[in-house]
């Protein structure tokens, strides 16, 4: 399955989201962002949507330093189950 162009913006704000979840300056996650973006340009879209999502999320993982920005909701909402 290809990824189509309707797709993209999609994925670029789920990565974005992922960004702001990781403690940083205001600064500092615009550029992870500019960064983010830069890579984004390599996107194959001959992969599926979950493909890229998941290269553009390592992507934020590699940028930010950060290797779960959903850890903290994950908690929160495991208690909330609980």
């Amino acid at each position: 399955m290809n990824t189509p162009l309707d797709c993209i913006p999609c994925l670029l704000r789920q990565a974005t989201e992922a960004i702001q979840l990781c403690p940083n300056t205001l600064e500092g996650s615009q550029m992870a962002v500019r960064e983010m973006l830069l890579a984004s340009t390599s996107m194959d879209f001959s992969k599926s949507p979950p493909i890229n999502s998941g290269a553009l999320q390592a992507q934020v993982r590699a940028i930010t330093g950060v290797e779960d920005p959903y850890a903290e909701a994950k908690r929160r909402f495991n208690r909330l189950a609980l």
